[in-house]
């Protein structure tokens, strides 16, 4: 009996072990770019530790890398259903919407993504791209100003201002916003210096 005890100890303690190190193998392994094998990893692990958020929403990623849109939408909603304050997943649904072409619904995402967390720049950085792409510059410009006042730093929010700017007829202000965005070293600042402000 004491055997058999001790031998169910040992192969949870191994079970707990293993599966601890299949979590960091499942992120080296999406660091590294080999997805496929990331996904295995973030599965097995997940058989043993189904309430890790991180990593549902890091095997949602996987799949978003894989090209598998539709298992990826389904691990960020599941991080959202138990965790609605999980700012990544909507970011990552918002950035699925987007590429789907669903402008509205994606600012809708990045709406929320910066009302669980309204420090962090990139969320209103994104929502004014969307609304730029429904041709709603109001909105746009003030998402971008949104960001900037978060983040000053953040040299994409700079380049869609600029181009918001370019696209109202106030060049001036658009290559003063594409400038910044190249001392900030965005390459982007300098294409659009290149194309827009000679």
């Amino acid at each position: 009996m004491k055997f058999s005890l001790t031998l169910g100890v040992m192969m949870v303690w191994i079970l707990v072990g293993c599966s601890g190190d299949s979590s960091d193998t499942a992120d080296r392994l999406f660091r590294e770019g080999k997805y496929s094998d990331a996904l295995v990893a973030y599965n097995e692990f997940l058989e043993y530790n189904p309430g890790h958020l991180t990593s549902y929403y890091n095997r949602g990623r996987t799949y978003e890398e894989l090209g598998q849109y539709d298992n990826a939408r389904t691990d960020f909603n599941e991080v959202l259903r138990r965790d609605p304050e999980y700012r990544d997943a909507y970011l990552s649904l918002g950035n699925l919407a987007f590429r789907e072409q669903q402008y509205e619904k994606a600012a809708d995402l990045y709406s929320k993504a910066a009302e669980v967390d309204n420090g962090y720049s990139k969320s209103f950085q994104l929502k004014g791209q969307a609304l730029a792409k429904l041709g709603d510059f109001e909105k746009a410009m003030k998402a971008f100003n949104d960001a900037i006042k978060v983040d000053r730093d953040n040299s994409g929010a700079y380049i869609g201002r600029g181009i918001i700017f370019m696209n109202t007829g106030q060049t001036k202000k658009a290559c003063a916003d594409f400038d910044n965005a190249r001392r900030l070293g965005d390459p982007n600042g300098d294409r659009a210096l290149e194309q827009y402000c000679k």
